[in-house]
């Protein structure tokens, strides 16, 4: 998902780089009032920030194929104005809809299961956090983010890095700055 700020900088946050091994997790447990505990989500959850600095000095991770906006499709804001009732089968079926668009393939039986299922329980969740206002309760400062390693993963971590960036002249560094190829680190 990405994020412009008010500044017009744009924030990428992206949950599913555990599988690439940048194993960034963010603590969300106060963020969950104790009524509902019972939800299936735990104590933390994958998620990976990339901003600018983060960007400009690091190889990219991806390949974006395209960009579409959950907010602003008319179909998806269908959905959301349904979702104060529940989700009916016309809502499941957008739903699925804008999945497949994003994936440029058909969903698999077991994905829009869990797609569903998730999103009935989240939604249902959110439907009563905001009703409650348990929002209000929320801690107003921001928890840390966690590194979830192998053991001896992090040790000399930062001496690491620090020789595998100084083994590039910095003309590398600044290649890619104006976006051309990126070096491979060691393995």
């Amino acid at each position: 998902m990405y994020f412009l700020t008010a500044r017009g900088e744009e924030i990428l946050l992206d949950c599913a780089m555990f599988t690439f091994n940048v194993a960034m997790m963010l603590y969300v447990t106060p963020y969950i009032p104790a009524a509902h505990a019972r939800t299936s989500v735990g104590p933390l959850v994958h998620a990976f920030f990339q901003d600018r600095g983060i960007r400009n000095s690091t190889p990219s991770l991806y390949t974006e194929r395209t960009r579409l906006s959950v907010l602003c499709d008319p179909q998806l804001q269908k959905v959301a104005e349904n979702s104060a009732r529940g989700l009916t089968m016309k809502d499941e079926e957008r739903i699925l809809a804008f999945m497949e668009k994003l994936a440029r393939r058909r969903t698999t039986q077991v994905e829009r299961e869990l797609t569903i299922g998730l999103l009935n329980e989240h939604t249902l969740t959110l439907r009563q956090v905001l009703q409650d206002e348990e929002y209000k309760d929320f801690p107003s400062e921001v928890y840390d983010i966690f590194l979830e390693g192998k053991p001896g993963e992090f040790d000399d971590f930062e001496a690491r890095c620090n020789a595998w960036w100084d083994s590039f002249p910095s003309e590398k560094r600044k290649n890619k700055k104006r976006g051309n190829a990126w070096p491979a680190p060691p393995l």
